[in-house]
């Protein structure tokens, strides 16, 4: 594995193939979490061609 980080960005992904690398013991998928909503999060969540993402609500209960 050779990794050539070109910009300080490219770390995040640098540290994301590592870790899955190293742990792919029998891994089918990565839960990489809620993105808050946060645009710059969702493009690089996305950016890993999910094989698909959750909805998620919340729900309020009435009294």
């Amino acid at each position: 594995m050779d990794f050539k980080p070109s910009a300080l960005s490219d770390y995040g992904q640098i540290i994301q193939k590592l870790w899955s690398y190293q742990t792919q013991t029998d891994l089918i998928l990565i839960n990489r979490e809620q993105d808050l909503g946060v645009e710059g999060l969702r493009k690089a969540k996305l950016s890993y061609h999910p094989d698909h993402m959750v909805e998620k609500f919340v729900i309020c209960l009435a009294h």
